[in-house]
């Protein structure tokens, strides 16, 4: 069996070699992974820029005929710019998809799209706010759709994958331009700000998907003959947006990366982080583990 990853530089794709190499996915038939980057730093087999076609010409992939392809290219998670360019951020994601569609050869086609979609809901309403809108999942539903009506006017299988919330270790802390754990980590952690304003209520859930368990998932589409579906993939357990920032300041004061009190202001209420509780408490939740294990990876180099 033949897959190809059309961009194994995605931070969803942590880990993918290893977990790939999983006996039980090769099972019935040899699994050949074949990927595709533009980060030097990575081993692929493709150095394709699926925004230009002559890229692709050279490549030579439109030669091989691929069982599956997984489809994790598309623009980078940059909530700022795309906020701000989201007809730029719309055509480029667009223009990827639909090039890859054009030039593969492939029988099943998994579109990796994001919950994200669930937010533009302005088809619902009579009145269209445009400062309502979801930029980002107006951009992925518009993907999903290009994938969908292709395969089906071409006979094609596929599936599409809702992953959400992913935590990956590949996320760098960062102000801007990050998911939740990444920009809030970022703060407190590296610029070290006591005081923080967060336009969240307290008790307000998140459900964290590590990389792992999401391909484990999705390989399993591989080995059976599933209809065409909207697969959503969620994480274990849950955990509070108060919890999380507890979690955080907590791995800062035992490893002496911060030393003095954080306080928080949620929606609902302002709360004061001591920096004499250094104390982890023993848990086996999903949730704080993939939170643990991230801190750990990023501050204990």
């Amino acid at each position: 069996m033949k897959v190809l990853i059309t961009s194994i530089s995605a931070v969803i794709c942590e880990d993918l070699v290893n977990i790939s190499n999983y006996k039980k996915f090769s099972r019935n038939d040899k699994l050949i992974i074949y990927s595709n980057s533009r980060n030097k730093n990575l081993k692929t087999d493709f150095n394709i820029d699926w925004t230009n076609q002559e890229s692709i010409k050279n490549s030579g992939i439109s030669e091989i005929v691929f069982d599956v392809v997984i489809n994790t290219a598309g623009v980078a998670y940059q909530m700022n710019a795309i906020n701000q360019n989201p007809y730029t951020f719309l055509s480029e994601s667009n223009l990827i998809t639909k090039n890859i569609l054009l030039n593969l050869r492939f029988n099943q086609f998994i579109q990796i799209s994001s919950p994200s979609i669930y937010y533009v809901d302005w088809l619902k309403r009579k009145k269209f706010d445009l400062n309502k809108t979801h930029n980002l999942g107006e951009i992925k539903l518009s993907d999903d759709i290009l994938a969908k009506t292709y395969c089906y006017e071409f006979k094609k299988n596929i599936n599409i994958v809702r992953p959400q919330s992913i935590l990956s270790k590949r996320e760098e802390p960062r102000e801007i331009n990050g998911h939740v754990f990444s920009e809030l980590t970022f703060k407190i952690l590296n610029k070290q700000l006591n005081f923080l304003d967060i336009k969240a209520l307290s008790t307000q859930e998140l459900v964290f998907l590590s990389p792992k368990y999401m391909w484990i998932d999705i390989f399993k589409l591989l080995l059976k003959n599933s209809e065409n579906i909207v697969k959503v993939i969620k994480g274990k357990e849950k955990i509070t947006i108060i919890q999380f920032v507890k979690e955080i300041c907590s791995f800062g004061f035992q490893k002496k990366i911060i030393d003095k009190d954080v306080t928080i202001k949620f929606k609902d209420k302002e709360i004061t982080f001591s920096s004499n509780n250094v104390k982890f408490r023993k848990t086996n939740n999903y949730q704080f583990q993939l939170i643990r294990n991230y801190l750990k990876y990023h501050y204990e180099k």
